[in-house]
């Protein structure tokens, strides 16, 4: 059984989210060799973009929360405002570090339980058709053809695509 996931997989396993049992499931399956997990190469690098972006908007959210405490705390009334967010505040500046370095933890757990679906030029063409035919954004049609390309290599082997997707 080959099992494929894309970069919401990698997201939530790295992140521990919601679905962290089924996800950890999956790779202790695959690092017991009773099913091969397979991932488009992409999908290992497409959760950074999406960190940085978090971390961008954190910094804004950050900025603009502490203009409005500082604002806030020159009332008498809201005098002990700003002592009383700062842990809110350092918590949102240090969770890009977390993030980062569960993310890095979980690609090497995956690379070394995982097939990584290397990209190529032909996987690139036949994304664009499916971007059309599908109406995909450019990351969903990549791996979508990544996936398509090496199922056909696998030509009939039972398999399942964990996605949140829908094609």
């Amino acid at each position: 059984m080959i099992v494929l996931v894309e970069s919401n997989f990698v997201i939530e396993f790295a992140q521990r989210q919601s679905e962290i049992a089924d996800a950890e499931r999956i790779v202790t399956l695959a690092e017991n060799h009773e099913i091969e997990l397979a991932i488009p190469a992409c999908a290992l690098f497409e959760p950074y973009e999406t960190f940085v972006r978090r971390k961008k908007q954190r910094s804004e959210t950050i900025r603009k929360l502490v203009d409005e405490v500082e604002q806030l705390g020159r009332s008498e009334y809201f005098a002990d405002l700003p002592a009383a967010s700062k842990e809110i505040s350092q918590v949102l500046f240090g969770a890009a570090d977390v993030e980062h370095s569960a993310l890095d933890d979980a690609l090497v757990r995956l690379a070394n339980c995982a097939t990584v679906i290397p990209l190529s030029g032909t996987m690139l063409e036949s994304s664009l058709d499916a971007r059309q035919r599908f109406s995909l954004q450019p990351q969903d049609s990549i791996i979508f053809s990544s996936v398509e390309h090496f199922l056909r290599e696998r030509d009939g082997a039972e398999s399942v695509f964990a996605n949140k997707n829908s094609f």
